[in-house]
């Protein structure tokens, strides 16, 4: 299924995901790091600037800008792909973690950028 959103260098972009279920997708503190460590080490391969985030124990949400013609929709894949592999592994599941692909909205406007940010 074709994206809606489409990921242009120097855009922000507010991209944002959930447990399947709503199950939670942080269960300890060690899950939280782990994802913010992979965030780091793939923001700079992919050159994603990582402007605000929140992460919660069932969701998180993410205020990102794309800085070249390396996509967002790369970058995520990557970040949530390992993030689940990790996950599975250490709590001896399978299967999805996520409710599906994560979703992205074009941030257009300088008070939904401002919004995001508070």
């Amino acid at each position: 299924m074709k994206r809606k959103v489409q990921f242009v260098q120097g855009n922000y972009y507010h991209v944002f995901n959930r447990g399947a279920n709503r199950e939670n997708i942080f269960r300890e503190d060690e899950n939280y790091l782990f994802l913010l460590k992979r965030l780091g080490k793939l923001s700079c391969e992919f050159n994603i600037s990582i402007i605000a985030y929140c992460l919660m124990p069932n969701h998180c949400h993410f205020l990102l800008r794309q800085n070249s013609e390396k996509s967002i929709i790369d970058f995520m894949q990557r970040t949530f792909n390992s993030y689940t592999k990790a996950f599975n592994r250490k709590y001896r599941r399978s299967g999805t973690l996520f409710e599906g692909p994560f979703k992205a909205i074009h941030v257009d406007e300088e008070s939904y950028l401002v919004y995001l940010c508070r």
